[in-house]
């Protein structure tokens, strides 16, 4: 090998190893925020749950955004969801809260943040920072603290379910009485 074949083969062996890169630490990061970005931001979100020619929710927010990496879409803001009856498609119940998380492909939705769900048919009214909606079944429950105000008793206590009219629920672990 000549001189100058070993002067290129030294300069090719430098350039390859000044183009050496260390692992970067900060990829999984910037995945995890480009994934976390929404696709959809949506002003004065309208959202509705139909089943059969059937509405079963009737969701508002100020504002939503939607993330289909995830298959969920958040709403922020003035939400008011509106429970509607199978039989005469009027409101049986409604819900307010800070913020909610619809799960896209169950579209099960969960409630954040100082949760009201107010019944119209048996005026009972309930409180909790965390509910959650089941579409199928068409249920609520939380394992939060709970608080229900009835026409007849104040209970209290963690672990809730019941059907969205507030006509039918089960607390755990409750305390309190008939008023």
């Amino acid at each position: 090998m000549n001189k100058y074949s070993q002067i290129i083969l030294t300069v090719f062996v430098i350039s390859l190893s000044a183009c050496r890169t260390e692992p970067n630490e900060n990829k999984p990061k910037v995945a995890e925020q480009i994934q976390d970005r929404p696709e959809q931001i949506i002003v004065g979100a309208n959202i509705s749950f139909v089943d059969s020619n059937h509405t079963k929710a009737i969701m508002k927010a100020d504002s939503g955004f939607t993330y289909s990496l995830t298959a969920r879409t958040v709403l922020k803001q003035n939400i008011k969801v509106d429970f509607m009856s199978k039989e005469s498609n009027t409101r049986i119940s409604s819900l307010s809260a800070d913020s909610l998380v619809i799960d896209d492909i169950s579209k099960d939705m969960t409630a954040y943040g100082n949760v009201v769900v107010h019944s119209d048919s048996t005026f009972t009214t309930l409180t909790t920072q965390k509910l959650q909606w089941n579409n199928k079944d068409r249920k609520l429950f939380s394992t939060e603290f709970v608080k229900i105000i009835s026409p007849n008793e104040v209970l209290q206590g963690y672990g809730f379910e019941s059907d969205e009219k507030l006509s039918y629920y089960k607390i755990f672990n409750a305390s309190g009485g008939q008023r």
